[in-house]
């Protein structure tokens, strides 16, 4: 038998696998493109809108009235984004208008700190918030 080479072979050892042309290197690869999108979307979310320094600028120059503003006037409040606005309007329509700046809390996600932040720029049913009310003290 012993010009039978196939049995010599039978016994080497199998060639280590190169991981570069493996399946290892796409899980790798996927792994990878994966980590950098996650990076790149957390980046993104973390920054603030383009219009943010607009808008914390925009101070309205003539009092608001909480009676007949639109979804856009009241966004120029502050601490009063789109989702409270809309509110603010339903709860108008819903339950009439508003006797006085301090009655907004009853819309829901506006508290006692954010009438105190917007009574300066605001009236209710044209007429302005006293500036002794129950509003400015601290409670």
């Amino acid at each position: 038998m012993a010009g039978n080479d196939t049995l010599g072979m039978a016994d080497a050892a199998p060639e280590p696998q190169d991981w570069t042309t493996s399946p290892v290197r796409i899980m790798t690869g996927l792994v990878i493109t994966g980590l950098i999108a996650a990076a790149l979307a957390l980046s993104i979310a973390g920054r603030a809108p383009a219009d943010a320094p607009t808008r914390l600028a925009t101070i309205p120059e003539r009092k608001i009235d909480l009676n007949s503003a639109d979804v856009d006037e009241l966004q120029l409040l502050p601490g009063i984004g789109p989702a409270i606005a809309a509110r603010i309007i339903e709860d108008r329509a819903a339950r009439g208008r508003f006797p006085d700046v301090e009655s907004l809390t009853r819309v829901r996600g506006v508290g006692p700190r954010t009438v105190i932040n917007i009574t300066r720029f605001t009236i209710a049913d044209g007429t302005e918030q006293a500036p002794d009310s129950d509003v400015h003290r601290d409670r």
